[in-house]
C-alpha cells in the first residue's frame, strides 16, 4: 500500500499564488519521507480537481489535507470541492465521513470557517495563535523561528501514521480519551497526544464535541467505551457554551465523564490543571473549584503540575511496565512541609525515637513531584506539617495523598497525621484519607504517639 500513497493538498483557488501553501507542501513532503519512512507523493491541487471526471482516478488510500483560511461563504467552488471529498470518503450505510483520510489545516478558528456540515466537527491543526492583549490572530510561518509550524506538521504526521498502522494491522489495541481544552492550551493537548502516540495509544475523540448537550453526552460516552484511560485538560477560559447556554462544553463533557465513571469503576481519569494557570473568567474559577473539591477519588486524580511533570506522571503510571512493590516502608515516616517551615522540633522528636524521617524538602530544595508521589505510595506513615501554608497548598497535599492510593498504593496508610495551627473544623472539612488525624503543634502527646507507633513496628 505504501508505494501508492498520495497526499492531496487542497485549498481555495484564490490562494493559488500564496507562498505559504507551497512551503507547507514542501515541508510536509520532506517530513513524510524522512520521519515516517512511508513512500508518499504529495500533490498540490487547488479547488476544482475533485470533479466527476477525476474522481475515478483517486484510489481508496489517497489522503486529503484541506488548507482552511478564513473565507466568506460565497467561495462556492471550494465548498463544492470539500463536499465532493466528503462524499468520496463516505463509508458504510450511514455515509459518515472517514475522518482518518482527511485532515484540516486551520489558518483561522474552526468556528469562523465556512465548510460542509460533515467536515465541521473534525478537529483541525491550528497553524495560528492569538498574540498580545488585543489577541491579534497570527499565522505560523516557515521563515525564521518556524518551530511552531514544524510542531504542527509533526502532529499531523503522527496522526497520519496512526491511521496507516491501523489500516495495515486492522487493529488498534489502546485508546485514550483526551479531552478538548481552551485554545490557549492547544499546544499542550497536542504535546500530550504525541506522548500517548509514542507509547502506542490513539487519542479520541477525532472530532470536536457538539454543543447540543444530549448529543454531546452520547458522543462522549461512545468514545469513552473504547478507552481505559481518560485525560482532561482544563484551561483558564470558560470556553464555548452548550446550546442551552447553561454550561460550557468542557463542563458538560466533565459531567458526562463523571456519569460514565460511576458506572465503570475499573476506568481511570487524570485531570490536569497546568501549574500557574491564570484564570480569566469567574465562571471558570468556580468550575475548577468544584472540580478540586469533588473529583479527587480513587478513580480520578487531579494533577496541578507543569507539562513536563504531568508527562512524567503519565509515563510512570501508564507507560512504564513495572511490578508494583509489596514491600511497603512501615518503619519510616514521610514528612511533608511547605518550603521555609521550621521542622526542627519534628526532626528532634523523630531522632529521639530512632525513626528514619524522609522529607519532601532536602537541602532547601523540594523533591521532584514524581519522587514525592512515589514516597506517598511506598511509605506507610505520613506526617503533614501545615506551618503557615496557604489553603491551596494544604488542599494540594490532600490531593496528592488521595492520588497515591489511585496511582499504585494498594493499601491504607498505617498513620496519617496532620500537624498545624489551622482550626480542626477547617481541616476536617477537607477530604483527607479516612485514617487522617489532626494535632496542634504543641500536642506533644499525640506527636510522641505517632513516632512511638513506628518504633513498635520496628521492634516486631
Amino acid at each position: 500500500m505504501s508505494n501508492k500513497l498520495k497526499i492531496y493538498i487542497v485549498f481555495p483557488e484564490s490562494e493559488t499564488n500564496n507562498p505559504w501553501i507551497s512551503r507547507f507542501a514542501d515541508n510536509l513532503a520532506f517530513s513524510a519521507r524522512n520521519i515516517l519512512q512511508w513512500q508518499f507523493q504529495v500533490v498540490v491541487k487547488g479547488s476544482g480537481f475533485v470533479s466527476v471526471n477525476t474522481q475515478w482516478q483517486l484510489s481508496q488510500t489517497d489522503i486529503f489535507v484541506a488548507i482552511m483560511p478564513a473565507l466568506p461563504i460565497t467561495d462556492k467552488a471550494f465548498q463544492a470541492e470539500l463536499n465532493a471529498i466528503c462524499s468520496l470518503l463516505g463509508s458504510g450505510e450511514t455515509g459518515e465521513t472517514n475522518y482518518n483520510r482527511i485532515y484540516k489545516v486551520l489558518l483561522a478558528p474552526n468556528e469562523s470557517i465556512a465548510q460542509p456540515a460533515s467536515l465541521k466537527p473534525l478537529r483541525g491543526y491550528n497553524f495560528f495563535e492569538y498574540q498580545g492583549i488585543k489577541r491579534t490572530l497570527s499565522v505560523f510561518g516557515f521563515e525564521g523561528d518556524s518551530r511552531k509550524s514544524w510542531a504542527k506538521i509533526l502532529d499531523l504526521l503522527y496522526d497520519l501514521n496512526d491511521y496507516l498502522i491501523s489500516a495495515s494491522t486492522e487493529k488498534i489495541k489502546n485508546f485514550v480519551y483526551l479531552s478538548g481544552s481552551s485554545d490557549e492550551h492547544d499546544f499542550y493537548r497536542e504535546d500530550i497526544k504525541r506522548e500517548f502516540q509514542h507509547h502506542g495509544y490513539r487519542a479520541l475523540p477525532l472530532t470536536e464535541l457538539p454543543r447540543d448537550k444530549d448529543i454531546l453526552v452520547e458522543t462522549v460516552t461512545e468514545n469513552l467505551k473504547q478507552c481505559d484511560t481518560i485525560v482532561q485538560i482544563f484551561g483558564g477560559q470558560f470556553g464555548l457554551l452548550t446550546s442551552d447556554g447553561r454550561n460550557s462544553v468542557s463542563e458538560a463533557e466533565n459531567i458526562a465523564i463523571r456519569q460514565f465513571l460511576d458506572k465503570n469503576p475499573e476506568k481511570r481519569q487524570y485531570i490536569w490543571i497546568p501549574a500557574g494557570l491564570k484564570l480569566r473568567d469567574p465562571k471558570q474559577e468556580l468550575f475548577l473549584n468544584r472540580v478540586r473539591r469533588d473529583e479527587s477519588t480513587y478513580q480520578s486524580q487531579i494533577i496541578e503540575a507543569t507539562p513536563e511533570e504531568f508527562k512524567d506522571i503519565l509515563s510512570a503510571t501508564l507507560f512504564t511496565a513495572r511490578k508494583q512493590s509489596t514491600a511497603y516502608l512501615q518503619r519510616q515516616a514521610y514528612l511533608v512541609a511547605p518550603a521555609g517551615a521550621d521542622i526542627s522540633f519534628l526532626e528532634m522528636l523523630a531522632g529521639s525515637f530512632n525513626v528514619s524521617l524522609t522529607k519532601n524538602i532536602e537541602s532547601g530544595k523540594v523533591v521532584p513531584y514524581q519522587s514525592h508521589l512515589g514516597l506517598l505510595q511506598n511509605i506507610d506513615n505520613i506526617l503533614v506539617f501545615t506551618g503557615n501554608a496557604e489553603f491551596e497548598w494544604i488542599r494540594s497535599k490532600i490531593g496528592d495523598a488521595v492520588k497515591a492510593i489511585g496511582m499504585g498504593r494498594k493499601r491504607p496508610f498505617n498513620q496519617f497525621l496532620v500537624v498545624g495551627t489551622l482550626e480542626k473544623s477547617v481541616l476536617h472539612a477537607m477530604p483527607w484519607p479516612d485514617i487522617a488525624e489532626f494535632a496542634g503543634v504543641n500536642d506533644n502527646t499525640r506527636l510522641k504517639a505517632f513516632f512511638s507507633t513506628i518504633t513498635e513496628q520496628k521492634a516486631q
